[in-house]
């Protein structure tokens, strides 16, 4: 009896263990893809920023832009309808540009290039409307409109290359990231395939101790010679059941038998088949 309980205890630790180690590897699978899917996820929605922001500083030139169209137009035509266009194309441009603030608020040389873009804007949107002013006002005074329209390209030449350069900066940015993610994601899957495969290794390694430990014979070698114990051990797969002899020259004989016949002249399936 107690050898039966030994070596089920055995065989139940064994599969606990195999199981055991199987799940904390699919538990690690697991944990890996979720962190996977998150650094996934966080991409898209950086994608989605950058965008944004590209988005809004395109957004300030194209209305600065209009800003000057409508000064245009009113130049050439008076017309009222251009004033209205005007103030509406510099608002938009102050609310890009605030938006854009927003949305770098944790990026420092983004909000640096910022407190520079910012005055440049504001000082040539007001140089637009001195100029409509001026062409309501007082439209002979050419020179004055001259010197204002030189400042305005100037200052607006100067406003292009920083939003390039801060567009470029957010594309350099979004790259990092994406390059970044990528590496994650190749990293992730390199962990799921190394765990998916240790865990096959190890059911497979535990499939190979249960066969081994099926083709390992048991020589039951005791003092009993109980019926009860000589039928359990044949139940329990015991390949003979042998009772020990009380003369130790005997038992020597026994001992030298055992090993010759198991290991000498019995012929035993390997453990593949």
């Amino acid at each position: 009896m107690w050898c039966e309980m030994k070596m089920k205890f055995l065989l139940m630790r064994k599969m606990q263990l195999a199981f055991s180690a199987a799940l904390a590897l699919l538990l690690v699978v697991g944990v890996v893809s979720y962190r996977n899917n998150g650094d996934q996820v966080g991409t898209a929605e950086w994608v989605a920023h950058t965008q944004e922001v590209l988005a809004a500083l395109s957004g300030v030139l194209s209305d600065e832009t209009e800003a000057e169209s409508a000064r245009r137009g009113y130049f050439i035509t008076s017309d009222s309808v251009f004033l209205r266009k005007y103030e509406t194309s510099a608002a938009a441009a102050y609310a890009n540009l605030a938006r854009v603030r927003q949305l770098t608020i944790d990026n420092a040389p983004q909000q640096r290039r910022l407190d520079v873009v910012n005055p440049l804007i504001t000082r040539r949107l007001r140089l637009l409307a001195q100029l409509i002013d001026s062409q309501g006002n007082n439209p002979s005074d050419v020179a004055v409109q001259v010197s204002k329209t030189t400042e305005g390209e100037e200052i607006q030449a100067r406003v292009r290359d920083l939003l390039a350069e801060m567009a470029g900066a957010e594309r350099i940015l979004l790259q990092s990231r994406i390059a970044k993610a990528r590496a994650s994601a190749r990293l992730a899957l390199f962990n799921i395939l190394l765990a998916t495969g240790l865990t096959l290794g190890l059911l497979d390694a535990v499939h190979y101790l249960l066969q081994r430990e099926k083709s390992i014979p048991v020589v039951l070698l005791t003092s009993s010679e109980a019926e009860e114990d000589i039928l359990r051990s044949y139940q329990l797969h015991a390949k003979c059941y042998i009772t020990k002899p009380v003369d130790l020259d005997q038992f020597l004989r026994v001992v030298k038998t055992i090993d010759n016949f198991w290991l000498a002249i019995a012929k035993l399936p390997s453990v593949a088949n």
